[in-house]
């Protein structure tokens, strides 16, 4: 389930800082605003919007949603780390789902109106399962790449938390060209491992950079994938 709320010309400075702390991700929809995503109680997660230039500063959007609002049911213990924006003005969120057995990678791709498009995964939406058996899988960074679309996060492979990277289609099918069945996931240093952010570089490939945890400390931790 995730709530969201367009809001006028700008969020504040403040206001924008205050969702940072809270670990909310943010990224500009073009022609449109500001978008923030995150975890929006336990049941759920959150994008709030800073719409048009016309709209006035905290107002809600009625072009967007129902009265500037709009929800949708993955599953439960949703949540939004991760946001883009295709060239096509549509808005991919990304984060985790639990889906009754596991905790799993989720995205969910809107219209401009706030409307699931319908053409991606189910309804709108995919869940995808990284590692068979295990369930604590999360996405926290999201680029396009063309027409694709590649997540990164962590997952517990049975041993550890690892670097954890899967590439889609724009369909929602996982790209078979990627890794194994569009899936990869990297181990550093045998323990805790985590994906927070992704980069595309002009040359096609895919940078990932989180946190390897060796055992007592956490450091910078980069992998980069041939695109």
């Amino acid at each position: 389930m995730y709530a969201t709320t367009r809001l006028g010309k700008t969020l504040a400075a403040s206001a924008l800082n205050l969702l940072r702390l809270a670990g909310h991700r943010i990224t500009r929809w073009p022609r449109r605003g500001l978008v923030a995503a995150g975890l929006a109680g336990l049941l759920g997660w959150q994008l709030i919007v800073a719409g048009p230039a016309l709209a006035k500063a905290g107002n809600l959007d009625p072009t967007f949603g129902t009265g500037g609002k709009v929800t949708t049911a993955l599953g439960i213990f949703d949540g939004a780390q991760a946001l883009a924006v295709q060239t096509d003005g549509k808005l991919v969120a990304a984060g985790s789902a639990f889906t009754g057995t596991n905790m799993n990678f989720a995205l969910a791709r809107y219209n401009p109106d706030g409307t699931l498009d319908t053409s991606f995964g189910t309804g709108g939406t995919v869940t995808t399962n990284m590692c068979v058996g295990y369930d604590l899988q999360q996405v926290r960074g999201l680029v396009t790449q063309g027409t694709k679309l590649v997540a990164a996060g962590s997952a517990f492979t049975g041993s550890s938390w690892d670097f954890a990277v899967a590439r889609y289609r724009s369909s929602s099918a996982l790209d078979n060209s990627f890794g194994t069945g569009g899936k990869v996931t990297t181990d550093f240093a045998a323990n805790s491992d985590t994906a927070n952010a992704l980069a595309l570089q002009a040359d096609g490939k895919v940078v990932a950079a989180g946190s390897s945890n060796a055992g007592s400390y956490d450091h910078f931790a980069l992998a980069r994938y041939v695109g």
